[in-house]
């Protein structure tokens, strides 16, 4: 069957305007994401508007044997929406309606591609708050976080996506419809399937629709931007803090790279003259509304500036973003160099200090004036990895030093007992690493759950387990 003959099936199934051929203007765009890695060649891009047309979608691609590729926002540097040879790349940007808000539960319901930011400003016009938060939330979709089991800055607070997930509807296997009632807090009612969507980067069906817990805003915060000699510093001051029963919201890190890249890109000085020269910054933002908290942070934030070389306090909204917009800048500033190659491991918490060691011995060992740059959460154990390439060096050269890092940095992770992915997901850059840290039960329990849900095959092929 030709290309056209494709494209009209999913057109009469869709809508004209509802299907692009690859060779559309802009159609390349949705079959890559901020990996960057290449998409194979793909068949069409398809835009549906409902949970129904996702399900005619996967019947159509079943009988076929087409694969489908979900794609949210496409903000993921692992590769989980790259497109694979043949695939229809199935884009839930128009499923963008929020669907319910239950002010008694808490709650709101809306669809996949509701745009993270949109829902925190939804969840904000009713007085309340959705806590996950990063450098791409304006951009992403609320149907990728799902499936990547998102994290970002306020984890060490409310945890990841899948500790907001009420309840979810996804479309599986066969067109089934995976999920229940949203509205429903609590059941006991033997395993529910559908938990098993979230972080599962589009492999077992596709998030249609999301049940999301919204919570009480943060009350009035201070922010502590600091600098160090170390992550061990850091570690010290973070068990203090829990000691103290500090109100913590974040408890951020990033290194003297990742602050020069900032500074170059934008331009900004910075709040006091010791944070130029730290090889470590901390950045912590507490709750301080309550006489109690203020206290225990007025503890905390004494032993801190003795500790460290220097320290600037933020206690109201304006100067909170004063002192934010250097950790929240790195990730943009660092992709707006010519290449640089990103990578995501967590460690246990009281590990943290030996991953940050043993990768600071390994950038040591990186040729041809490769530097790391080194960002990430000391609340919850996780670190973003960037390796720059200097303008001179070839990519190809550069791709070499970035394997070979990889793997020492992954046996390093496997030695003290974390993950390869913290929060970027699997997909198809890390897909050989998954075995490290998981059993082989494991694993084949993974291939049973993928074999249930999509006995076909066509969900997201090649990546994960798949």
């Amino acid at each position: 069957m030709t290309e056209d003959s494709w494209i009209d099936q999913l057109q009469s199934l869709l809508g004209a305007d509802a299907v692009l051929s690859p060779q559309t203007g802009g159609a390349r765009g949705f079959g890559t994401d901020a990996s960057k890695i290449a998409p194979q060649p793909f068949r069409a891009v398809a835009l549906p508007r409902t949970s129904d047309e996702v399900r005619a979608l996967v019947r159509w691609a079943e009988e076929r044997r087409i694969p489908l590729v979900p794609a949210g926002g496409r903000t993921g540097y692992s590769g989980g929406a790259v497109a694979t040879e043949g695939a229809v790349v199935v884009a839930l940007e128009r499923m963008n309606r929020i669907l319910d808000f239950d002010p008694a539960g808490g709650s709101m319901a809306l669809e996949a591609g509701v745009v993270t930011a949109d829902l925190a400003r939804a969840a904000r016009s009713q007085g309340l708050y959705f806590p996950i938060d990063f450098a791409a939330t304006d951009r992403s979709q609320v149907g990728g976080n799902v499936s990547t089991n998102a994290g970002g800055l306020r984890v060490l607070r409310y945890g990841t996506m899948r500790d907001q997930v009420l309840g979810l509807s996804a479309i599986t296997g066969g067109g089934a419809r995976l999920g229940r009632e949203f509205g429903l807090r609590k059941s006991s009612s033997g395993p529910e399937p559908w938990r098993l969507l979230v972080g599962a980067e589009g492999i077992l069906g596709v998030v249609c629709e999301v049940e999301v817990k919204l919570v009480a805003p943060p009350e009035p915060s201070a922010v502590a931007l600091f600098a160090v000699e170390g992550l061990a510093t850091l570690l010290e001051l973070s068990v203090l803090a829990r000691r103290e029963r500090v109100a913590l919201l974040s408890f951020e890190l990033f290194d003297a790279v990742s602050l020069r890249e900032v500074r170059a890109a934008r331009g900004w000085d910075v709040p006091h003259p010791s944070i130029e020269a730290a090889s470590c910054v901390g950045l912590v933002e507490a709750e301080v509304e309550r006489k109690e908290d203020a206290a225990s942070f007025a503890r905390w934030l004494a032993v801190a500036e003795s500790r460290s070389l220097g320290c600037v306090v933020a206690r109201d909204e304006t100067s909170h973003g004063d002192l934010w917009r250097y950790r929240r800048a790195i990730s943009e500033s660092l992709g707006e160099r010519q290449q640089v190659h990103k990578n995501d491991l967590a460690v246990p918490l009281a590990r943290l200090a030996a991953l940050a060691q043993g990768l600071g011995d390994l950038a040591a060992e990186l040729p041809c004036g490769v530097e790391l740059a080194l960002f990430g959460h000391v609340g919850d154990g996780n670190l973003h990895l960037n390796l720059l390439r200097p303008h001179d060096l070839e990519p190809a050269r550069f791709a070499e030093i970035c394997r070979g890092f990889d793997r020492e940095s992954y046996a390093l992770v496997a030695k003290l007992g974390g993950s390869v992915s913290a929060e970027h997901g699997i997909g198809l850059a890390k897909r050989h690493a998954l075995a490290l840290g998981r059993s082989a039960e494991d694993l084949a329990i993974l291939q049973a759950v993928k074999a249930v849900f999509d006995p076909a095959r066509i969900f997201n092929p090649g990546k994960v387990i798949s």
